[in-house]
């Protein structure tokens, strides 16, 4: 993310938190920059503690610390969310499975009509009169 002054952040939800400061778009610089990633994509104990048994790690990857500097509520909030929203994705994934299943075989048997309709039209072309 980019404020108004160029200053860059990895997220929306690390704007302005200092801790997060990737650098500026005039003055980016790797020093700066690296850290700030690394620390970003580390994850301490309190992540394989409660999060490696969860399914909705599958969406989140372990949560953002960005959410944890906030405050708890806030990345339980994050949490709860996520959980919610895979919770919301398994119920739907077998039906939808089976939905494109059945739509990509109708296509194919609609395409496989048209290619033959269109091979016989061609044909009766060429015969003679």
């Amino acid at each position: 993310m980019c404020d108004i002054f160029g200053d860059l952040y990895p997220c929306g939800c690390s704007a302005y938190n200092r801790r997060y400061f990737l650098g500026n778009i005039d003055f980016l610089s790797y020093s700066t920059f690296f850290p700030v990633v690394k620390k970003l994509h580390f994850k301490g104990k309190k992540y394989f503690e409660e999060c490696q048994n969860c399914d909705a790690a599958q969406i989140c990857n372990f949560g953002c610390p960005a959410f944890d500097d906030i405050d708890a509520l806030t990345a339980d909030s994050e949490c709860n969310a996520n959980r919610m929203f895979f919770s919301f994705l398994e119920s739907r994934k077998k039906s939808k499975i089976k939905n494109i299943i059945e739509n990509v075989g109708r296509r194919t048997s609609q395409i496989g009509e048209r290619i033959d309709g269109s091979i016989c039209k061609r044909n009766s072309d060429l015969r003679m009169p």
